[in-house]
């Protein structure tokens, strides 16, 4: 908020919690913040109710910024999401929620999947409403700046490999059938889209 008030004209702003990050051993270090309870199967768990406490902190954090940016007068577009599942839980406690380790790709999607939210403090055609589909952290970007009337050749070249493969990160990928396959599976979108992937990082 400080930044944005602060901004002489269009802001991009990236910002990263670092309260969520872990580690979660240690339920004394929330201080004075009351912990979340938990059913009674997991009260051992402490690691678990200190991730939970910080997840609701910065849960009502994004419903204080929300409630800022419902207030202002420029188009404001925000974007909150999860670059990955909580590392350095219990590792029992994982697998009684996941029912153990698999082998199976889309089952081991399920565990690495982390929630985003877009929201607007204005309408328009281009924003759609209480629209929810998966998508993989490589196509994010684009989807804002595209909601945001941005396009670039890349973010282009994203949105339309997205069709083609909806989901596609270091586990695996998702066609557009649904079918998930394991990354070194051939596909000639997946060995172009990591030609592009080097051209865009390391060709002068």
């Amino acid at each position: 908020i400080r930044e944005y008030e602060e901004a002489q004209g269009p802001l991009f702003l990236f910002n990263i919690t670092l309260q969520n990050h872990g580690g979660y051993e240690n339920i004394d270090a929330l201080g004075d913040i009351e912990p979340v309870h938990v059913g009674e199967e997991y009260e051992k768990y402490t690691d678990l109710i200190t991730y939970l406490t910080i997840i609701r902190e910065s849960d009502q954090a994004f419903r204080h910024l929300i409630d800022y940016f419902s207030g202002v007068e420029e188009p404001v577009i925000l974007c909150m999401f999860g670059d990955h599942h909580p590392g350095g839980l219990n590792s029992e406690l994982v697998d009684k929620i996941y029912g153990g380790k698999s082998e199976n790709v889309a089952a081991i999607q399920r565990q690495y999947a982390v929630p985003y939210m877009i929201w607007a403090n204005y309408t328009s055609e281009t924003l759609p409403v209480n629209l929810s589909k998966d998508l993989s952290l490589n196509y994010l970007g684009a989807n804002v700046l595209d909601l945001a009337g941005i396009r670039t050749p890349f973010t282009a070249y994203l949105l339309d490999l997205e069709k083609r493969l909806p989901v596609i990160n270091a586990v695996g990928y998702q066609d557009e059938c649904g079918t998930w396959h394991r990354l070194e599976e051939k596909n000639e979108n997946v060995d172009e889209y990591q030609k592009v992937g080097y051209y865009m990082m390391f060709d002068r």
